[in-house]
């Protein structure tokens, strides 16, 4: 199972998941789209309890207020598996109003 980015703190996103009868164990990674704090608040205390891999990219990296312990840093145009799940990078303009 793929958790995509992780915005809440961890206590919420282990609430929300048990929500769907999962639990933060089962979490086969969590890729991270990009480094606003909506997407990655929880994603550095999930990834130390738990033991999830992180795949983000350099820019969302060294973008981020915490560091996050990277499994993969990721770049536009690759491909990876997540198990069965394969990952195709692509880059997206992402710009607030």
């Amino acid at each position: 199972m793929v958790l995509v980015d992780c915005g809440f703190s961890l206590k919420e996103t282990e609430r929300r998941l048990a929500l769907l009868g999962v639990h933060a164990r089962q979490l086969s990674a969590v890729p991270l789209t990009h480094e606003h704090a909506d997407h990655v608040h929880g994603v550095a205390l999930l990834a130390k309890r738990y033991g999830v891999p992180v795949y983000l990219s350099e820019g969302t990296a060294s973008g981020l207020r915490k560091p996050v312990l990277a499994t993969r840093h990721v770049r536009c145009g690759d491909r990876f598996d997540i198990g069965e799940l394969q990952v195709s990078v692509v880059g997206v303009a992402h710009r607030r109003p």
